[in-house]
């Protein structure tokens, strides 16, 4: 840039200094300066709040419920400390989003979970096989300070293990 050009921009804004520089290098320059221009004096406005989605005729999403049936538990190791692992069987196929959600410990210092999961809008009957769902959950050094074992609830019972 030669510094006649230098001092002729001193005090102008930097969108003036590119539409300048621009028409100096032609009009197809121009054109991208404006338009770059145009965009960047938008950039921080107040953005229009995006439009609220219609919920009218959409059912409601099923809360989660307990498993019809825990069938066994498991506890592994991992580095976080412990990992507990629950089997279990739903009433109908499509259930999804299974846990073991933490009830907390009892007198003896048993952590105790309820093994739930969503159920489907649509439920189907179906065999067994089809109605096998499976929750984890990491149990970290802090959880296992005073526990003395594992109990998860289904709707039908429990199973527990002792450390």
């Amino acid at each position: 840039m030669s510094s006649k050009l230098g001092r002729s921009l001193i005090g102008l804004s930097s969108n003036e200094t590119a539409l300048r520089r621009a028409r100096r290098r032609g009009p197809a320059w121009a054109a991208r300066a404006v338009a770059a221009a145009l965009l960047l004096s938008g950039c921080g406005g107040d953005a229009p709040e995006p439009a609220a989605e219609a919920t009218i005729g959409v059912a409601p999403q099923p809360q989660a419920r307990m498993v019809e049936e825990v069938r066994d538990i498991e506890i592994g190791r991992v580095v976080e400390g412990l990992v507990l692992v629950a089997r279990g069987v739903t009433e109908t196929t499509g259930w999804s989003a299974p846990e073991l959600r933490p009830r907390g410990p009892d007198a003896a210092g048993v952590l105790e979970f309820d093994f739930v999961a969503t159920p489907p809008r649509n439920p189907v009957e179906a065999a067994e096989p089809a109605r096998r769902v499976r929750a984890d959950r990491v149990l970290t050094l802090d959880d296992l300070a005073r526990a003395t074992g594992v109990r998860v609830y289904s709707e039908r019972g429990s199973v527990e293990g002792l450390f």
